[in-house]
């Protein structure tokens, strides 16, 4: 004959209970969990804020870069032969005695004068480029972000010499604490 065992209701239910979570630990896990999770966010968070500023500040930097590139490709490629503090860079024939602007500084972006390749627009931050050997002078964006030309004489630099200082400031409009400057001197003819 076989032996049957029984088993009563009670040993069953206590066999049961000691292989599950109960609900309160099961709680506090989904709780730390939230927590970790939180600070994980924030940091992340942090993070990609930094991202942006420096990319930001990358961006303002490299457009500063590519202004002044511009116009010191601008002053040699055409032999600059005087400065306006308030109105830019000119060129004058040698040969013909015509007067070409090649860096233009003033206010009124919509009557450039004769020749003008690159100019500043004050109220939008901007410097242009436009093409004078079309006939339609497209026009092109060179940088933004730019705050700031400013042309002098170099200090220390002999009245007869032909020395001046170019000043290119960069930045967002509404703040001054990202802003980016550079400074050159080069050498009129």
């Amino acid at each position: 004959m076989r032996n049957i065992k029984i088993r009563s209701f009670r040993n069953i239910d206590t066999e049961n209970n000691q292989k599950g979570f109960t609900l309160i630990e099961v709680m506090i896990a989904v709780t730390i969990f939230g927590f970790l999770m939180l600070y994980v966010s924030q940091m992340m968070r942090g993070e990609i804020r930094m991202l942006n500023t420096t990319t930001h500040q990358n961006t303002v930097e490299q457009n500063a870069r590519a202004a002044m590139m511009h116009i010191l490709d601008e002053i040699r490629l055409n032999r600059a032969k005087y400065y306006d503090e308030s109105t830019g860079i000119y060129y004058r024939s040698p040969d013909t005695g015509a007067v070409t602007c090649l860096l233009y500084l003033g206010s009124d972006t919509n009557n450039l004068p004769a020749g003008t390749g690159i100019y500043y627009d004050q109220n939008k931050d901007e410097l242009w480029y436009r093409d004078t050997t079309q006939n339609s002078n497209p026009k092109y964006r060179i940088a933004e972000f730019i705050k700031l030309v400013k042309i002098s004489r170099a200090p220390q630099a002999p009245s007869d010499e032909h020395l001046i200082l170019i000043k290119i400031t960069a930045g967002d409009r509404d703040s001054t604490s990202n802003d980016f400057s550079l400074v050159t001197m080069a050498r009129l003819y």
